[in-house]
């Protein structure tokens, strides 16, 4: 559509037919109005009507009409004095229905652009002193407002504005005239006649373009609306699409708001509008409701025949729509638009530039509405703010700065309407303050409906909390519907005359008796009279003829009586039960009422208002108000529906007259509506919540109108002081008439007959006016209220206590002789008894199997990361290592930049000292590019240069941390086992029943809960009833303990004489050895117990990252079946006799042990893990940084404490899973006639006795032939892994390689067991000696049948070897090389397995471990110059001096025993006082940690003998200890004896020879440490000395020296290409990335992406990939055949590589030992056996082992690899064992993360710089930098490119991306990343991730996802921490599980 100038269309389209609507346009004039002439007699008389679509054809006469009219116009406008008024207002006529087939375009180019212009007019600077000077026309906009006449030679009266600036764009054939006297006249008659026909077309051209100019965008208007209301359905989503484009923000802003400025301009007036009456009169048409709101229309019909005496009433209906619900669909939108459209008009103009108020309120308005909807961060609430201002004005500033810019001001804006809430760490949020509630507007036009609907809601609910602060106290006070509307622009004021239009009110009427009849246009009728009503329809009553007409109305009289009788009759209940809301209509009465004074003034304050306008403000008053209200039309003058009562339907408490008035209708809705109904008593029922907000507006905004018109008739001197007294609910009293005005003090008449008909009417309204006597009943309703409540808690409080005693009572009854439970434990909450699933308890759920509890067993790594910081730092040297393991060598260069020469190439198997691994000292980012220094051990000289950690574009590893191996290659291994208790109990079988149907319905793919957060390959599933990730159900305590009596055992500490330090071990020995003998355990028990052997032991393993097996599939097909398992099994024949049983058979006991072992790990490791996240945390303010994990624990919860209770269960359960242990090893191992006598007897109790007692077979009196038996053991027991977690830490190989050792082992193979290659191959073959013990000295003595397979015979008094324990290898560990913290765990629940525990017992225990703790710190110390400079401050009461010399001693005498030639190092008194720090600090962890196992084995003991009480519970209880930093502190109050203690008994003869226990524990050490290495290195008894002395086994010449190579100088040619752009994936360790799945070949296509690769800048720090598995196992000569191998390079697309330089390669350095380049069986042929078994006789179990001393060379590595051993043994050392080390310093320490940058911006150029440092600077490259997705590693600091859109979306073959395989190695599964590009959380468990929440914010503190708002961010403290709480806590796994079940959409497995 664009703007009508009457210009002329083209030919072809003038023909009317085709005519479209958007330009067909007719002109009427009626001649009746005019004193002119009659029209000829051809004409008829009519009024003319003339097509002016395109051009106008008329006559003379015609001319003559026009030219009168026109000038009867205008003289009205010159007589009245008022301004120019529109041209041809009332002729022209422009019908259009969308709905009829007419087009409609929302394309309005040159209309919006005007809007434009005219808003930006209307905003312009106007001074105050222009105002002053020129009140009455400074508001006027140029051109349009222009009342210049244009005089002509005829047409002097067409003095319209719009005539001249039309008249020079017009044609003569726009007008085409019939002259009278023909065509022919001469000259001046020719100019006469064409000056007048150019001034008719001028005026045409006007009318039409003011008619366009609002009546296009009105079209627009009306579409939207109805299009937004679903009345367009047939038009598709194209439609839909327009219209939200249309009306929603933004983008209405240059649409709708356009569009509404254009109707508000015509709506004004003046000589450019329409007006206001025309403008709503278009309305009406356009909304198609022009038939409908208006008054009724009806006609006295003849007399009907069955009742002559009556006459009819002939109804005139609306015309049909399509569907007769729309008109109310349509009645809505009309008054919704009509509310806009004199609501938002045009603010007004700024007076100077500081002038912010026009934009502050505009904000305000927006932000109050946004807000009303919803609670919103800041930027979001800026955005939406923002809609109120033009770009340009967001930050608006000035030169002189006094004006304020948009931040300013919405800040501000906000901080008034808004408060702050705030949600823990995440960004605050905004919401409404209920003092600006009643500025909501219920249509504001910004806001959605749907947004409404809630706003409403809220408003309600903050209008109710301002009426009445007090809830228990009403006031009364309401407010109205809606306040008075913005200051508007003095031009545009005039559009609010709409509100005051006489057609308005009939609309308002019309509306209001649609809402009164339920949603009937007319009014009912009488029933019970027989009344006939004849509807007329306008559509159809021309057009028929008389007969046709009187067989309508006969069947619509018929119709209608049918269904009168079917409904129900007109009465009160069928106004309660209306549903038709009036809300809008409500609105625009109020809106009358605050308009009212205003637009009463307009005719003063706009002089120049055209005529209509101006009359109908000079006639608006108070008087005329009322009498509007109260007018009733003459076609409802009495009727039935509106005579008051008895002769109508419906009561009133007033008057009852003039009920069809708009007063009438409102007090008729205010009295029987629902939602308005009031009460006998006088309270209104608007205050029932349940109606909805929107009835709730409405029902207070009635009152408060009825109220304002109420004041209004009693007196009130203006419209403000009615209005307060409405609000307040202050009626006006006669005579009470002084208050002062908050307005202009107008003082009104009001007609005497109107005041007393208004005040009768509202006279007695029930609950309009709150009245003394209803204030009083409401403070004694409060009184009785409160009463009532007293006296109904005391009732409850009697009833209760009554049910208390009945069942005291009843329990009494029930009870039996025999009592059960525990002690306190009956105080227990009676529902943590009950079944979750079931809802039963034990006794009724017997069917189900025992209770448990609910948790979650996780690997995790965190605490050997935190021990790996704590242990190493840059002072230690084995922390800057690095080893080579590119296989074509590390690239030395002279700068960082890859463009620098070449200084030397290190060849493969070097070792390396990097200087600055990191990219800042302030950050732990780590770099890929870092200095090194490699030192020649041929000629000393020193090579320093720049080396790559890896390559950039394949991520190919070349450097790798040297420390990485001395946890992953170690005997414990890197990962350990953690438990988290939900506290919910259910039933073993409930459990197993849901998790079988969960895997049912994963089958099925049927929905179930926590399908995507719980991953059922791995075990896990959701608790049924707090949603908490669940793995295993710990068995409940009183299932597997029984409680004693006080008297069975001794508790006391004070024993007659105090027994000797041994005395006190054997006593503890013999505990330990002693099972309870309490009554059996039932079958469903000792399950149970089982099952949770099973559940931990399936938890420490990695099914879900390989769900297709690829890994398994990999093994070779002639590996033995029995490799394929962790341990190995042996099935039991049932058939077979018991005497003739296989007494070698193991059945499933190394699986038993396994679990047990990982079951001691649980219960250590998990008090150790509770203590380290509460030690060393920096915390803001004065929190300290150290203290109790366990909150709120005393003497009080000592035994109720939820984590005392997590615990005991641990434990308890680990006790009960050793009792399963030593009774199936009883009853499948021992002998048939020593099985009762060793039935109570525990061989893995003896065993950890004698670990305490440091037994060793070098010290011990054993026979020859069982210490030749040891001399060989020894060596396969220092070789054999003791890892408690299966998560590909070693490779495949290694473990099968374990396993075939454990067979060995049980089957006590002899050692000099060979077979040939040609031996037959069969299932049941034994695997040949392990090369440990291939190579071991003397392995002749080791014969067949070797040890015992009985536990009597193992606890004999000579050690002999226990060959399931061989196995196992735990066991047979020296005290000074195991887990302390496992062993803690042991000895704990190995005691609590026996019944004679005596409290001795435990605090020897205590103090055995803590010295050993100790020991080990002392032993271990290679370095007195590497530990740190941190000193503790010292808590206890001691003697620093004296104790820093103690250790000084005890730290020689230590050293004397591990090298008994070595000279004692002097220590002076700063070296004591560092010492004694750093063993301070090494003893602090561990002795909190068993502080917790202390507290949960004192309970358990409590529980089971009803007091246990000792002199450590005062310690233990003690609300101050555990915030103590000092381990010394500890030792002195558990009583442990101090360096001191220790060191007097070297020379004293105490009771308590502890230097004799260290020696002998150090011995063991020795003993062990002696035989690593799988070289033949043991101990041989010196005779002479008779003592053992260690002793190394003389290598072959050719292996064992050291192969020097000449140097060479060879200059690599070119750039990095051969050293680092050529570098590839090798194939060193295929298995690293063997969780891979394999792929069809169609298949392999998809994925050979570049970016499905784990290609990553890798941390690279000594913690990264902490722990690798082995990169260099690939070379092994079994893995050639393994199926698959080959498929891992051409998975991603890279060729392969030689796992070993060619001959051809050359080195600049070759001077490093080929000692690990050999195979001890190069001279061997390999036989079938080796194979069958992977070698376990040729290559080691785990490679390059370190030792514990750090003494000896590591182990033998990969056949054919290379490594430094020289250099690597005066480095490496075994660290799995040591633990943590507090560490005060550090910035680090404890909170498990690293250190970032607060600025984003500098985080991202940091990044950047490590990702392109030494890279390339081609395109393709830098295509390579951009396209990849990078996230950082918060646990290392690695870089790692985490993916890129392109990957493949198949889940089956894709592999797993770069996040979750960095996870793998780091945290076994377990993982935190930043997101550069999302800046967003990554958390990752297993295969599962989900986002968390952004640890960088904007100064409001919300977050910026995908950077889309380019707000400055900073590191937001809180989260972070919060963040890092969650990794020390082992919380991860479960918030991932949470977020992906709550979740809409999840992230895919393995993505990142």
């Amino acid at each position: 559509g664009v703007l009508e100038t009457g210009l002329p269309k083209t030919v072809k389209d003038t023909d009317t037919d085709k005519m479209e609507a958007l330009q067909r346009s007719t002109l009427h004039v009626s001649t009746s109005l005019l004193g002119v002439p009659s029209i000829p007699s051809e004409e008829g008389g009519k009024t003319p009507a003339l097509s002016c679509a395109t051009q106008t054809k008329m006559t003379e006469n015609h001319l003559e009409i026009i030219e009168s009219a026109i000038r009867i116009e205008q003289s009205q406008h010159r007589l009245s004095g008022s301004g120019r008024g529109t041209i041809m207002g009332d002729w022209l006529r422009v019908p259009h229905s969308p709905h009829a087939g007419d087009c409609l375009s929302f394309h309005l180019p040159l209309h919006r652009s005007m809007a434009r212009n005219i808003r930006a007019m209307c905003s312009y600077i106007v001074p105050e002193n222009v105002r002053d000077l020129e009140p009455t026309s400074w508001w006027r906009l140029p051109v349009l407002d222009d009342d210049a006449i244009v005089r002509g030679n005829v047409g002097d009266t067409l003095d319209h504005p719009l005539c001249a600036l039309l008249r020079p764009t017009l044609r003569s054939s726009n007008c085409r005239i019939t002259w009278s006297a023909g065509p022919e006249c001469n000259s001046e008659e020719a100019q006469r006649r064409r000056s007048r026909s150019r001034a008719i077309s001028s005026a045409i051209a006007s009318a039409k373009v003011v008619h366009s100019l609002c009546d296009h965008p009105l079209r627009c208007l009306a579409a939207a609306e109805q299009i937004s209301r679903h009345l367009w359905a047939r038009n598709g989503t194209s439609a839909a699409g327009m219209a939200l484009n249309y009306g929603t923000t933004p983008l209405c802003r240059s649409f709708r708001d356009l569009d509404l400025a254009m109707v508000q301009l015509s709506a004004s007036g003046f000589s450019i509008g329409l007006g206001a009456r025309r403008v709503f009169s278009l309305l009406l048409s356009r909304f198609d409701l022009d038939s409908f709101l208006c008054d009724i229309e009806k006609r006295s019909g003849n007399r009907s025949p069955t009742n002559s005496s009556k006459g009819n009433i002939e109804w005139v209906m609306p015309r049909r729509l399509q569907d007769p619900e729309h008109a109310q669909v349509l009645m809505e939108a009309f008054f919704s638009t009509i509310c806009v459209l004199v609501t938002e008009l045009p603010a007004p103009p700024p007076s100077s530039v500081a002038d912010t108020v026009g934009l502050a309120s505009n904000v305000r308005r927006e932000l109050l509405h946004v807000l009303a909807a919803n609670s919103l961060s800041y930027s979001k609430a800026m955005d939406a703010a923002s809609v109120a201002v033009m770009r340009r004005d967001e930050n608006s500033s000035t030169l002189d700065g006094e004006a304020s810019s948009f931040r300013t001001i919405f800040g501000s804006v906000l901080k008034e309407i808004s408060q702050q809430k705030s949600q823990g760490s995440r960004a605050p949020i905004y919401e409404l303050r209920s003092g600006v509630s009643d500025e909501y507007d219920p249509t504001f036009f910004h806001l959605k409906r749907s947004d409404h609907q809630q706003a409403m809601d809220n408003i309600a609910r903050l209008r109710k909390l301002k009426c009445s602060p007090n809830q228990k106290q009403r006031t009364g006070n309401c407010l109205p519907l809606v306040s008075s509307p913005p200051a508007a622009h003095p031009r545009f004021m005039p559009c609010r005359m709409i509100l005051h239009l006489p057609a308005i009110d009939a609309s308002i009427r019309r509306a209001l008796m649609f809402a009164l009849f339920g949603g009937d246009w007319m009014p009912p009728s009488d029933l019970t009279q027989d009344e006939d009503a004849v509807l007329l329809f306008p559509s159809f009553s021309s057009d028929i003829s008389t007969n046709e007409g009187h067989m309508m109305r006969s069947a619509a009289r018929r119709k209608a009586r049918a269904e009168k009788n079917e409904q129900a009759p007109f009465s009160e209940k069928t106004v309660r039960d209306s549903s038709v809301s009036f809300l809008e209509v409500l609105q625009l009465l109020t809106l009358q009422v605050h308009t009212l004074e205003e637009c009463a003034y307009l005719h003063k304050s706009h002089p120049n208002l055209d005529y209509e306008n101006k009359s109908l403000s000079a006639s608006l008053s108070i008087n005329s108000y009322l009498g509007r209200l109260v007018h009733v039309p003459s076609t409802l003058i009495d009727i039935w529906a509106f005579r008051c009562h008895p002769d109508g339907p419906l009561q009133s408490k007033g008057s009852g007259l003039n009920k069809a008035s708009i007063l009438g209708l409102l007090i008729t809705l205010y009295e029987h509506r629902s939602d308005h109904i009031v009460s006998a008593k006088g309270e209104s029922g608007n205050v029932d919540d349940d109606h909805g907000g929107a009835r709730y507006l409405g029902a207070d905004g009635l009152k408060w109108l009825l109220r304002f018109i109420s004041a209004l008739v009693d007196g009130a001197r203006s419209v403000s002081l009615a209005s307060q007294s409405a609000t307040e609910a202050k009626p006006i009293l006669d005579g009470n008439d002084s208050s002062s005005s908050t307005g202009k003090n107008t003082y009104w008449t009001i007609d005497d007959h109107l005041r007393s008909t208004i005040r009768g009417m509202l006279q007695g309204l029930t609950g309009l006016w709150p009245s003394k006597e209803s204030a009083a009943d409401q403070n004694g309703k409060d009184k009785n209220s409160e009463k009532s409540r007293e006296a109904r808690k005391a009732a409850q409080k009697r009833i209760m206590e009554r049910m208390r005693k009945q069942q005291a009572s009843f329990a009494a009854s029930m009870a039996t002789d025999e009592k059960e439970g525990f002690g306190s434990a009956n105080a227990i909450d009676e529902e943590a008894d009950l079944c979750i699933i079931c809802r039963c308890d034990d006794e009724d759920g017997e069917n189900n199997g025992p209770l448990g509890y609910l948790g979650h067993v996780q690997r995790s790594r965190a605490l050997q990361l935190r021990c790996h910081r704590e242990h190493l730092d840059k002072k230690d040297k084995v922390t800057m290592a690095y080893r080579v393991v590119g296989d074509k060598g590390c690239q030395i260069r002279k700068s960082e930049s890859l463009e620098s020469a070449p200084v030397a190439c290190i060849p493969i198997g070097s070792i390396v000292e990097a200087m600055n691994p990191v990219v800042s000292s302030n950050y732990d980012l780590q770099s890929r590019r870092i200095f090194v220094r490699h030192h020649s051990r041929r000629n000393g000289n020193i090579i320093e240069g720049w080396a790559s950690i890896q390559s950039a574009t394949t991520g190919y590893v070349i450097l790798s941390p040297l420390s990485n191996l001395c946890y992953t290659n170690s005997r414990w291994g890197a990962t350990r086992p953690f438990i988290r208790q939900c506290g919910h109990a259910a039933h073993l079988g409930c459990v197993e029943t849901h998790v079988a149907s969960i895997h049912q319905k994963s089958q099925t793919e049927t929905p179930y809960d926590g399908r995507f957060a719980a991953d059922i390959e791995d075990g896990e599933f959701l608790c049924p009833l707090c949603k908490q990730l669940c793995n295993v159900v710990v068995p409940a305590e009183g299932h597997i303990s029984s409680k004693k009596e006080v008297g069975e055992v001794q508790t006391s500490i004070t024993p007659k004489v105090k027994p000797t330090l041994f005395q006190q071990l054997d006593n503890l020995n013999s505990a330990m050895v002693t099972i309870s003998p309490k009554k059996q355990a039932t079958k469903e028990v000792k399950r149970a117990v089982k099952q949770y052997g099973n559940y931990l032991e399936h938890s420490m393993q990695v099914f879900s990252w390989d769900p297709r097996q690829t890994r398994t599939r990999k093994v070779p097909r002639e590996w033995h079946n029995s490799l394929r398992n962790w341990d190995f099994r042996e099935a039991d024949d049932p058939s077979t006799n018991e005497d003739r049983r296989d007494e070698n058979c193991i059945s499933d006991i190394l699986r038993l042990l396994r679990q047990q072992h990982i079951a001691w790990a649980v219960a250590g490791h998990t008090a150790a893990s509770s203590e380290a996240s509460h030690r060393a945390i920096h915390k803001s303010g004065f929190e300290p940084t150290t203290s109790d994990p366990w909150d709120d624990f005393g003497t009080s919860s000592r035994d109720s404490h939820s984590m005392v209770l997590e615990l005991r269960r641990t434990l308890t359960a680990a006790s009960s899973l050793q009792m399963i242990l030593c009774a199936e090893m009883n009853d499948k191992l021992e002998k048939g006639d020593c099985k009762p006598a060793s039935s109570n007897k525990s061989v893995v109790g003896f065993l950890l006795g004698n670990i305490l007692k440091g037994s060793c077979w070098t010290h011990s009196p054993v026979g020859v032939k069982i210490q030749a038996e040891w001399n060989v053991l020894n060596a396969l027991i220092s070789s054999f892994p003791c890892h408690l977690a299966k998560d590909e830490t070693l490779a495949l190989r290694h473990e099968a390689r374990a396993t075939a050792a454990q067979i060995w082992a049980v089957k006590g193979v002899s050692a000099e067991k060979v077979l040939n290659r040609n031996e037959r191959i069969y299932e049941d073959a034994l695997p040949p000696p392990p090369l440990s013990i291939k190579r071991a000295q003397a392995r002749e003595n080791l014969q067949g049948s070797w040890g015992t397979m009985h536990p009597s015979c193992a606890m004999e008094a000579e050690i002999q070897a226990f060959r399931p324990a061989v196995a196992n290898g735990v066991l047979y560990m020296p005290l000074l090389s195991w887990d302390l913290t496992t062993f803690a765990g042991a000895l704990f629940s190995s005691l609590l397995a026996s019944d004679n525990v005596r409290y001795l017992d435990i605090t020897t225990s205590a103090h055995l471990l803590l010295v050993a703790r100790m020991i080990q710190v002392l032993v271990t110390l290679t370095d007195l110059e590497s530990i740190s400079d941190a000193s503790p401050s010292f808590e206890a009461v001691i003697d620093l001096s004296k104790e820093g010399r103690s250790v000084a001693k005890l730290s020689n005498y230590c050293n004397t025993l591990l090298t008994p030639n070595s000279k004692p190092c002097s220590f002076d008194d700063d070296k004591c006082s560092k010492l004694l720090g750093h063993l301070s600090n090494s003893i602090l962890p561990f002795a909190r940690a068993l502080v917790l196992i202390l507290r949960a084995t004192t309970s358990i003991l409590r529980q089971r003998y009803g007091k246990f009480e000792g002199p450590l519970d005062d310690f233990l209880e003690s609300d101050e200890a555990m915030y103590i930093e000092d381990g010394i502190y500890f030792l002195q109050n558990l009583g442990c004896p101090l360096p001191s203690d220790i060191v007097s008994s070297l020379t004293d003869n105490s009771i308590n020879n502890w230097p004799e226990l260290v020696k002998s524990w150090i011995q063991a050490l020795v003993c062990l440490d002696s035989y690593h290495g799988s070289r033949g290195d043991h101990i041989a008894l010196d005779r002479s000395k008779e003592q053992w002395i260690p002793t190394i086994t003389k290598r072959d010449q050719q292996i064992g020296d050291v192969q020097m190579e000449r140097e060479k100088s060879v200059n690599i040619d070119g750039r990095q290409e051969q050293s680092e752009v050529e570098m590839q994936i090798s194939n060193d360790n295929p298995e690293e990335y063997s969780h891979v799945e394999s792929m069809d070949e169609d298949d392999a296509s998809d994925n050979s992406d570049e970016n499905d690769i784990s290609i990553q800048f890798r941390g690279f720090n000594g913690i990264d990939s902490a722990l690798d598995v082995d990169n260099e196992d690939s070379d092994d000569e079994e893995m050639e055949d393994v199926d698959g191998d080959g498929d891992f390079d051409d998975l991603f697309g890279l060729p392969s590589l030689p796992s070993q330089p060619s001959q051809g390669t050359m080195y600049d350095v070759s001077d490093e030992s080929d000692s690990s380049l050999y195979s001890w069986d190069d001279k061997e042929e390999p036989n079938a056996i080796d194979d069958m078994f992977a070698h376990v006789s040729t290559s080691a179990i785990i490679p390059y082992q370190p030792s514990f001393l750090g003494e000896k060379e590591p182990g033998p590595g990969p056949r054919g690899s290379r490594f430094d051993n020289q250099t690597a043994s005066k480095l490496m050392r075994d660290l799995s064992h040591l633990g943590l080390i507090h560490n005060p310093v550090s910035t680090t320490q404890g909170s498990g993360l690293i250190r970032l940058p607060r600025s984003f911006v500098e985080l991202y150029s940091l990044i950047n710089k490590v990702k392109g440092s030494g890279r390339c600077t081609s395109a393709e490259d830098q295509d390579d930098i951009s396209s990849g997705e990078t996230a950082v590693c918060l646990v290392t600091g690695a870089i790692i490119r985490a993916g890129t859109s392109r990957r493949a979306y198949r889940s089956r073959n894709r592999a797993p991306g770069a996040c979750t395989l960095h996870s793998r190695k780091i945290g076994s599964g377990t993982g935190i990343f930043f997101l550069l590009q999302k800046c967003t959380v990554l958390l990752v468990h297993n295969k599962k991730s989900s986002y968390s929440a952004s640890i960088y914010v904007d100064e409001n503190g919300e977050e910026d996802p995908g950077l889309s708002r380019g707000r400055p961010l900073l590191l937001k403290e809180e989260r972070y921490e919060a963040l890092a709480a969650l990794w020390r806590q082992h919380g991860i796994p479960g918030e991932v599980a949470q977020i992906r079940s709550t979740s809409d959409r999840v992230i895919r497995d393995n993505w990142y």
